[in-house]
């Protein structure tokens, strides 16, 4: 029966197919590995050992301290193979080649998602000015449910807006207890004034809206007596 062998994909030398040679591999088709044993143990003795508490990066090939890489769980010491510092350049390489891709598909995601848009915008300017900003999706949905997804102004149904009771460049924040529904020409409508100062003569003015709105968030009393808050 004749020997069956195996080209050594780095040497090219046909060897005998068998473990005397070649390392199992059981991705292999053929059960073994594509490189001879002798080609592999002269990679193996030139592979670097770093000393202890080092690593050695992939790319700049200096020894560093390990808290120089970032975390991956893929690998074995459960460290990257690059240094933060190699990574972090890497990725500004990659960010500027793809920089029209990635504005492309920022500007995609605005668009498919405005609502969650308008939620990062105010907590960024909350954030800015130390302001509390809390409001969740859910309680979003619950707000619009408790108007019966109308305008809390005018009473219609239309798309609805975060409309702040207290403008935010009063002080107001992104809370639960300070947003209501609203629709956009009741919104730009109020603009940055106080409820008080701009709703009761407003064209769309009822009672019974502005009673609710005072009751849903909690405030006790008539107007004249919410004015005295600020």
């Amino acid at each position: 029966m004749p020997e069956i062998t195996k080209k050594c994909s780095k040497c090219s030398r046909c060897l005998p197919m068998t473990e005397h040679f070649y390392f199992r591999n059981k991705r292999s088709k053929d059960g073994f590995g594509g490189k001879c044993k002798e080609c592999l143990g002269s990679t193996f003795q030139h592979r670097h050992h770093a000393p202890e508490g080092l690593k050695r990066c992939c790319i700049c090939k200096e020894d560093l301290p390990i808290g120089m890489f970032h975390k991956n769980r893929s690998n074995k010491d459960g460290l990257g193979k690059e240094c933060k510092d190699c990574k972090s350049i890497a990725f500004k390489k990659w960010r500027e080649q793809n920089l029209d891709k990635m504005a492309a598909l920022h500007k995609k995601w605005r668009k498919n998602n405005p609502q969650k848009e308008l939620m990062i915008y105010y907590r960024h300017l909350l954030s800015k000015n130390n302001l509390e900003a809390t409001l969740t999706s859910s309680q979003w949905e619950e707000i619009k449910m408790a108007f019966n997804n109308k305008c809390a102004y005018c009473g219609e149904e239309a798309p609805l807006q975060k409309e702040h009771f207290v403008p935010l460049s009063k002080g107001g924040v992104f809370t639960h207890n300070n947003i209501i529904p609203a629709c956009g020409p009741c919104n730009r409508a109020k603009h940055d004034r106080y409820f008080e100062e701009w709703y009761p003569f407003y064209q769309h003015y009822s009672k019974k809206r502005e009673k609710f709105i005072l009751s849903y968030l909690g405030y006790v009393g008539d107007i004249q007596q919410l004015s005295l808050m600020h």
